[in-house]
């Protein structure tokens, strides 16, 4: 009865399991075993801008775990929308997955607790793991039904609801609850070294037949029935041998899980990876149908909901003392009320920035145009070319009553600028002008070098959901992302941004785990003397709060960890 009761409990605590997991990479052709960045050749949208510090390297590749609000739970179908353009997603580094007719491709998340093993017990679940893909060369993401009606494991073949065939199933195996099997999500096999940060993957065949162009993915993983997580990704599909070759996973598994055969899952395709060449002048240009179209009738597109775009901001002041103003003028599509804010950044290139002043202003629902607003000096500024604008909205409510708003941002531009020196930084893609757009009057201010000038620039999107935490004088602010540490592009932009080094504060101390959505989370109890594991220990925010680093391995966590 015993074993009897130990097995009801078992399920019981599965049944009410909670899960969150997300795709770390969509073209990984690397060792099953650990993670190796170095063998990701593709990436879900916005990774380099979301992911923050969670990109430093860790042992094992476990940064791929370290929780940064990625996992996402549908509705909407995808965590960010289609980006316009689809490229400004991805960086160099970071780069979009590129699949070639015919050839496997592998994807690699991280496992977070989710697999049935003798570490944990057999009876974590696994409903159901596919993968959806829209139609070609999309404007927008598809609806979910769209979505369920496209499964690359069989287009043609494969029913909308079909949960439980193996030939629906990525990696084209089911998983069998109850069953160790190192199957479908829970293909991991050194899940038992560390159940939290694990690798796990799978692999899928792109159709010979499949219409060149570009695709948006969906990897959908149901834990318990009806709990859905996702992620997008952006990719095009060429012909064979015109892309960065196939892909597929190396080595031989080794396995901790504990029970069932846990196998290369490329290998059942019968696929070894191609040693890629991903370099952009190599690929194929594509153009979009919707960019044809804009071609041909000559129609701008419209500027998207609670977007920005740059009318006019100064290229080189002049004048940069504490108290002195100075005017931008951008257009904005309102979803509602909004406050838009413009900070003074300096970029102090090693990923952190030191604040200089302000401007905001409040607006209403609606399309403005030659909105300005001005931006104060708070303090002496120096002579350089490395500094920046960052201009932002956030909803009018969360701004006067959350006391971090920037955690709630709705859109973002960074735009560089010189300080009393010759030259301007580089300008812009036209993307980035409101005079692209429709229903702006503005041409960008024209483009004047001089001193004081309105030379229209900026250095592309950076991530949402900064945190500014205040320093002595000249107030230091070390970017931390909405739930992760710091980690920006440079002054350069975003698609310059190399993969940061471990520790990016200059005194190399740790950073504080960020907040979870929200807000940030109440500090934990510290734990009693002397019960830390080897290698923590307990250190405090700016604010005071307690939080626990792992010296060895970067890892921090509002909660004490374990004991040994």
């Amino acid at each position: 009865w015993r074993t009897m009761l130990r097995s009801l409990l078992a399920l019981a605590l599965a049944a009410s399991a909670h899960g969150h997991s997300w795709v770390a990479c969509t073209d990984y052709r690397g060792d099953v075993d650990f993670y190796d960045g170095d063998s990701c050749f593709g990436y879900p949208r916005h990774w380099a801008r979301d992911r923050g510090g969670a990109l430093t390297p860790l042992p094992n590749g476990y940064e791929i775990a370290v929780d940064t609000g990625f996992n996402h739970q549908p509705d909407p179908v995808c965590r960010t929308p289609l980006a316009s353009p689809v490229e400004s997603a991805y960086t160099d580094d970071y780069p979009m997955a590129v699949y070639e007719q015919g050839e496997v491709y592998c994807l690699a998340w991280p496992m977070k607790n989710h697999a049935a093993a003798t570490c944990t017990n057999q009876f974590i679940p696994d409903t159901s793991l596919r993968v959806f893909i829209s139609n070609v060369n999309p404007s927008s993401d598809p609806n979910q039904d769209t979505f369920r009606s496209r499964n690359i494991m069989g287009l043609n073949t494969c029913d909308p609801g079909d949960t439980t065939s193996d030939e629906c199933q990525l990696g084209g195996e089911k998983h069998d609850n109850g069953v160790i099997d190192c199957k479908a999500f829970q293909r991991s096999p050194r899940f038992c070294d560390s159940t939290d940060q694990a690798l796990g993957h799978g692999c899928f065949r792109v159709p010979s037949d499949l219409t060149t162009g570009r695709y948006v993915g969906q990897w959908y993983w149901e834990f318990n029935p009806g709990s859905i997580y996702t992620t997008c990704w952006d990719f095009y599909v060429v012909a064979s041998g015109d892309g960065r070759g196939g892909g597929g996973t190396t080595g031989t598994p080794s396995n901790t899980l504990g029970g069932g055969t846990c196998t290369n899952n490329a290998a059942s395709f019968g696929a070894a990876p191609d040693t890629p060449s991903p370099e952009e002048d190599d690929l194929p240009t594509f153009v979009d149908d919707d960019e044809v179209a804009m071609e041909e009738d000559d129609t701008e597109p419209e500027l998207g909901q609670d977007s920005i775009c740059v009318e006019e901001i100064p290229c080189n002041l002049e004048s940069f003392s504490d108290g002195d103003t100075f005017t931008v003028v951008i257009g904005v599509n309102s979803g509602g009320d909004r406050v838009v804010t413009v900070d003074i950044l300096l970029d102090n290139g090693d990923g952190t920035y030191t604040f200089f002043g302000k401007g905001t202003e409040s607006i209403s629902a609606g399309m403005i145009d030659n909105l300005e607003i001005t931006v104060e000096w708070f303090t002496d500024g120096i002579v350089s070319n490395d500094y920046i604008l960052r201009i932002w909205t956030v909803d009018a409510v969360l701004f006067e009553t959350e006391e971090e708003p920037w955690a709630y941002e709705l859109t973002r531009v960074d735009a560089p600028l010189a300080t009393g020196v010759d030259s301007c930084p580089e300008e812009i893609s036209s993307s980035q002008l409101c005079s692209s757009f429709q229903g702006f009057s503005s041409d960008g201010g024209g483009g004047d070098d001089d001193d004081g000038g309105v030379n229209p620039q900026v250095a592309g999107y950076v991530t949402a959901g900064v945190v500014l935490l205040a320093g002595s004088v000249g107030v230091v602010a070390f970017l931390h992302y909405r739930n992760s540490s710091p980690a920006v592009a440079p002054a350069g932009g975003a698609a310059a941004a190399a993969k940061p080094a471990r520790d990016v504060r200059p005194t190399g101390e740790p950073k504080a785990p960020a907040p979870a959505p929200g807000g940030r989370v109440p500090p934990p109890l510290p734990p009693p003397a002397g019960s830390l594991p080897p290698g923590w220990s307990e250190v405090r925010t700016d604010e005071g709060e307690p939080y626990y680093w792992n010296e060895a391995t970067g890892e921090t966590s509002w909660d004490p960890p374990a004991a040994v």
